[in-house]
This record gives C-alpha cells, sequence and structure tokens, in this order.
C-alpha cells in the first residue's frame, strides 16, 4: 500500500510516495534549483534554462522530467487540436511532456542538466513550467520532488508544436568567487563572470540580481525603494545589483565583472542571480543564468 504526501517547498508542488503507510512524510530534497524564475519571450523563441536537483543524504537523483499541466497554462494551449495530452483523473492535472522522463547517466546526490524549450506553436499567456525529479532511497524505494519557473508567452503563433522540445545546452557560465560569505552592512566584493558561447549564439547583455525566492524578506523590506515589482508574480520581484550591461561575444568565451559598493545585505542565505542574454543565428533570443550563493552573518 502506497501513501502520497503532499509538501511545499519554496514554489514547488512535491509529491513524496512511501512503502510506510503510517511514516511521517520524508522529504528527499536538499535543494531544487530550476532557472530561470521568470521569462518573457514570443512564440517560436527558444527558451534555455537550467536544472540542479540535490538529494538529502541516504537519496540518490535517478531522473527527472518536464512538463505543463493544464491548470497551469492558457485554456488555448489545451485546445491545440492534435497536442499529445497526458489524461489525469483530475482535469486540471492533464499535462503536456515538455522532455519525457530522462536518466542520469550515474545516480548521485547531486545532478545537473541544461535544457532548451522550443515555444512554437505556444498560444499568448501564463505558463508555469514543471520539472519533476525522481529520488531513490537505500531501499529503492521511489519519490518526486518538483519545482517550477515562470513564462510568459508575450505572442502566440499557430506554428506547429516541437515534441520534446528540451535539449542540452552548450554554455556554462564560471563565478569567481564559486561562494560569498560576508558580514552584515560590509561591502560586496567583485565577482568575476567567465562564460563560453555556442559558435552560433550571441551574448549581448548580462546582469546581476535578488528575487524574493533567493533572498530573506528583512532584505527586501529594508530595501523597499530598490525593490523592481512583477505584478504577475510577486515572487519575482528583484532588486538589482547590478543592472543590464552590454558585453557582446559571438561564440568563443568572454567575461565581465559584477560590482556593488552600495548595497548593504542583512543576515540571511541569498542566491544571486547572473543573468546572461543573447540570441542564436536567426535572431532568437534565449537566456542562461547561474547561481551564486551568499551567505551574510
Amino acid at each position: 500500500m502506497k501513501r502520497l504526501f503532499l509538501l511545499i517547498l519554496l514554489s514547488c508542488a512535491v509529491e513524496i510516495f512511501g512503502d510506510d503507510p503510517v511514516a511521517a512524510p520524508v522529504n528527499p530534497v536538499k535543494s531544487f534549483i530550476f532557472t530561470p524564475d521568470m521569462v518573457e519571450a514570443k512564440a517560436g523563441e527558444v527558451v534555455e534554462c537550467s536544472l540542479k536537483i540535490t538529494a538529502r543524504e541516504g537519496f540518490v537523483v535517478d531522473g527527472y522530467d518536464v512538463k505543463i499541466l493544464r491548470k497551469d497554462a492558457p485554456k488555448a494551449f489545451f485546445d491545440i487540436p492534435n497536442l499529445k495530452i497526458v489524461k489525469h483523473a483530475h482535469k486540471n492535472y492533464d499535462s503536456f511532456v515538455v522532455k519525457p522522463y530522462s536518466r542520469f547517466t550515474e545516480r548521485k546526490s547531486t545532478a545537473e542538466v541544461a535544457l532548451k524549450i522550443n515555444t512554437a506553436g505556444y498560444k499568448e499567456g501564463d505558463y508555469a513550467i514543471l520539472a519533476v525529479g525522481s529520488y531513490l532511497d537505500k531501499n529503492n524505494r521511489r519519490y518526486y520532488a518538483g519545482g517550477q519557473f515562470f513564462l510568459t508567452i508575450s505572442a502566440g503563433d499557430n506554428s506547429s508544436i516541437v515534441p520534446g522540445g528540451a535539449a542540452p545546452m552548450v554554455e556554462y557560465i564560471k563565478l569567481t568567487p564559486g561562494k560569498i560569505e560576508l558580514q552584515a552592512n560590509s561591502t560586496l566584493p567583485e565577482i568575476k563572470l567567465d562564460f563560453q558561447v555556442d559558435p552560433a549564439k550571441k551574448i549581448r547583455l548580462y546582469s546581476c540580481f535578488i528575487t524574493r525566492v533567493w533572498g530573506p524578506e528583512a532584505f527586501f523590506a529594508a530595501n523597499a525603494a530598490k525593490v523592481i515589482k512583477n505584478p504577475a508574480n510577486s515572487k519575482a520581484d528583484r532588486i538589482e545589483v547590478q543592472g543590464n550591461r552590454a558585453v557582446t561575444v559571438s561564440g568563443g568565451k568572454g567575461s565581465a565583472v559584477i560590482k556593488n559598493d552600495s548595497l548593504r545585505l542583512v543576515p540571511g542565505e541569498y542566491s544571486f542571480i547572473v543573468q546572461l542574454y543573447g540570441h542564436d543565428a536567426a535572431g532568437k533570443g534565449f537566456y542562461r543564468t547561474k547561481l551564486l550563493p551568499v551567505s551574510v552573518k
């Protein structure tokens, strides 16, 4: 007999399955990072995202899939003729599979993958893109945990949906230092950004910011005048560490420096979001992000 436990992890819905019907809920997740937090695109553009899953001690990550639930998409999307829909007992949880279940080559405590989502055929409106990770404990009992990012399609089209629209990316982003530890109200050190771009792509802008999901609420309260509000999703409200800066790299390697001498951080745990924006040879835009953990005592 199996019992379903439902937990909430950040903005993620986490389903936990276990074989013991009387056991307390088990959370196999140490961290589940699916970025960027929010993207706006026109139908046909390729949205680039990254997924990093870390399991708690005693668990390993087995695989993942990516989907869109009916309740998290415009009605017109699920009304598309011949759209392949996975039916659920509760209609709101019918789904469209963006990336079928894929196992990692090794079962480890941490797994990371970079993805592309081709939005051809997507209808105008707001979506939540759901990634679900699969975990195994020492007895090979399976558990699931999922996280979302938010996608707004500003202009839809009527082209064909691309099945399995997720594919690996080739760019990388490196941040130095890879982790920052500070005392409250001390000056933020310079952050070096290094990246490599696919030969067919061009990077135009970079930025660094903190959203409510990745920073203490006390920080946002103390810097209320600097908050850039997101009317569609308050969790995506942000404070800029460094706004958009121009950088032009067409294939190959690039670098930049992120600096803010005036930013003062209150005690707590943060993740800075460093984001690159560029386009491919056809002019389709994409984002690439990297999280930088910052701990303030």
